[in-house]
């Protein structure tokens, strides 16, 4: 029925695109380890020890959204911080895993849309210790998780200024 609509449409869309009257579809390039390394040289990110509230959390975003994220960031607002789940393998590694016993850790993507109450999950997200590392992924984790406010269940939350009372060694929230 709306085939010939369909067609007169993308006729349409193709000439705009010809004239340079729309853009196509543009795809951005990953981020390369030469931005990543930017980021860490102009404190934006940082290894877990830091003392910069701010840096760590967006650090720590950066890898949630790098190994658990979905396109759009759909699924970042419905997170809980009891979602991330540490796991020892029986060599001594750790490594973060989705809880799949969380309501919401079985996200839903274009292909798989069955919603949070579905066990079938096709993605197998882990985020690995890279041991000796200053920058490991799962220590900034680890550091970022133990400084959250434990009355609140977002793991995103509003970081604390950087003062001279803030101390991450003796400072929990």
């Amino acid at each position: 029925m709306f085939s010939h609509t369909n067609k007169t449409l993308n006729a349409y869309l193709k000439h705009l695109s010809s004239t340079g009257d729309i853009a196509g579809s543009v795809r951005k390039e990953p981020l390369s380890t030469e931005v990543i390394q930017k980021l860490y040289k102009k404190g934006e990110l940082a290894e877990a020890s830091t003392r910069d509230p701010r840096a760590l959390m967006q650090t720590a975003w950066l890898f949630i959204s790098l190994y658990f994220g979905k396109r759009g960031r759909e699924n970042q607002a419905a997170m809980k911080k009891s979602i991330f789940r540490l796991v020892t393998t029986a060599d001594g590694a750790e490594y973060f895993e989705l809880n799949r016993n969380e309501p919401g850790a079985v996200l839903t993507t274009k292909n798989h849309q069955r919603g949070i109450d579905s066990i079938e999950d096709h993605s197998n997200g882990k985020i690995f210790a890279v041991p000796g590392s200053s920058r490991c992924p799962v220590e900034v984790l680890k550091a970022y998780l133990f400084h959250l406010n434990p009355d609140l269940e977002s793991p995103f939350q509003r970081p604390k200024a950087i003062t001279a009372k803030f101390n991450p060694d003796a400072c929990k929230v």
